[in-house]
């Protein structure tokens, strides 16, 4: 199917590579699914502070998509029992099969009633929540290949929002939020060692208050210039255009 369709379209220039290597299609075509350019509130919105019950001198770490297995939100709980992390919170927004396993987790005394589940938001109004956070994270673990390749749909809206992003240590989200040519957007780390993620979420959290500010500037600077659906959909519109002159 795909060596006779007309183009082929998949996510970043990773899953590409590997497609074109097994499929040989005729054509390849990147389309990133970032979403549309977007002007966070000054200052950010106050509705993920007040779901949570926290103020803004809070720490607060947002994980916010699928309760699915896979996707590190064990190892997220885990990381804020960390020495330098003793006030950091973690909320979850989402929904998916772990939820009973998550409100379990809310519970548990160990983690001081720092962790916090939240029902899912209508997408229109994501941004908006996300923008409260002081970081995202995306923790997809080295198991299966699908998610080595992945540049999930959290790592967009997190810079989307302007807010920086926590992700796995693999290769093609590694460069996206480590080696952008303004500068690092987050933070990397081992998503199977809570240790490894309190690192990474200490490295945005300990900073300056002026620095997490150039940081979030950075974030919304480069969604607006490059990662939103503006620029990506512009090839869609070329592919299409194209196979409506051919025809």
């Amino acid at each position: 199917m795909a060596r006779r369709a007309v183009a082929l379209v998949t996510v970043n220039e990773t899953c590409a590579e590997v497609l074109q290597r097994r499929l040989r299609p005729r054509r390849t075509i990147i389309v990133r699914n970032c979403p549309p350019r977007w002007a966070p509130s000054d200052p950010p919105s106050k509705r993920l502070r007040d779901a949570v019950g926290v103020p803004d001198s809070t720490p607060l770490i947002l994980y916010h998509g699928g309760f699915v297995p896979g996707r590190g939100i064990e190892q997220l709980a885990e990381s804020i029992l960390a020495p330098g992390l003793a006030s950091a919170h973690v909320a979850f927004l989402g929904f998916g099969p772990l939820r009973t396993e998550l409100d379990q987790m809310t519970r548990d005394p160990r983690f001081g009633g720092r962790l916090h589940l939240l029902d899912v938001v209508v997408p229109d109004e994501l941004l908006d929540w996300v923008a409260g956070a002081d970081a995202t994270v995306s923790l997809l673990q080295p198991t299966p290949q699908n998610h080595m390749f992945a540049t999930p749909n959290k790592l967009w809206e997190g810079l989307a929002a302007g807010v920086p992003v926590i992700v796995s240590d693999f290769p093609i989200i590694r460069r996206i939020v480590m080696d952008d040519p303004v500068g690092p957007l987050g933070a990397t780390c081992d998503p199977t060692d809570p240790l490894s993620i309190a690192g990474a979420i200490r490295a945005i959290v300990e900073r300056q208050p002026d620095e997490r500010a150039a940081l979030r500037a950075r974030c919304l600077r480069v969604a607006h210039e490059r990662w939103n659906w503006e620029s990506e959909s512009a090839r869609l519109v070329d592919l299409y255009a194209g196979i409506r002159t051919s025809n």
